[in-house]
């Protein structure tokens, strides 16, 4: 979150960052996650996957507080065999790929037959750094489908495209 308040703002105060940061988590975390919607074609791809038999995990950088409560109030808990934050270990985790690291570990699973599918820099990254393949989801709120790297990544416009991608 810092991040992209630096971004949006530039040369600002740290101070600043900070006390948006902690404001914007304050609000998010009490009330703003109510607001959450879902990407059209979400819950009857999470079926199809599910029905595939495919084992599907969260990865967040969001608080694990408003993610429990997004994924409750949206009833797809029940589709995910973990949901991961920052915040969830007895030790917070670092970045994404600390994240990656200890799902691949904990659930025993090969690199080679994992995707990640994210829509950030940091997504992508945590993909290169475990030796996952990488799926850019074009219509999230990162842009790394903008990045300098783009040509190379294998992208979907909308989440059910994910179907005709997987090897079931």
């Amino acid at each position: 979150m810092a991040e992209m308040f630096k971004q949006m703002i530039g040369n600002a105060d740290l101070d600043l960052i900070d006390d948006l940061t902690r404001e914007f988590r304050k609000s998010y975390d009490s009330e703003g996650w109510e607001k959450t919607d879902i990407y059209e074609g979400v819950v009857e791809t999470l079926c199809q996957l599910s029905d595939f038999n495919i084992t599907m995990f969260i990865v967040t950088n969001k608080p694990s507080h408003p993610t429990f409560k997004i994924l409750d109030h949206l009833q797809m808990l029940h589709f995910f065999a973990d949901v991961v934050s920052p915040d969830t270990g007895t030790h917070p985790y670092s970045s994404k790929s600390a994240i990656c690291q200890h799902i691949l570990t904990k659930y025993q699973i090969n690199q080679q037959s994992a995707i990640l599918v994210g829509d950030s820099r940091d997504d992508a990254q945590a993909a290169k750094s475990c030796g996952l393949s990488f799926i850019a989801a074009t219509y999230g709120y990162g842009k790394v489908h903008e990045s300098e790297t783009s040509e190379e990544l294998c992208k979907i416009y909308s989440f059910p495209e994910l179907i005709g991608l997987i090897k079931h």
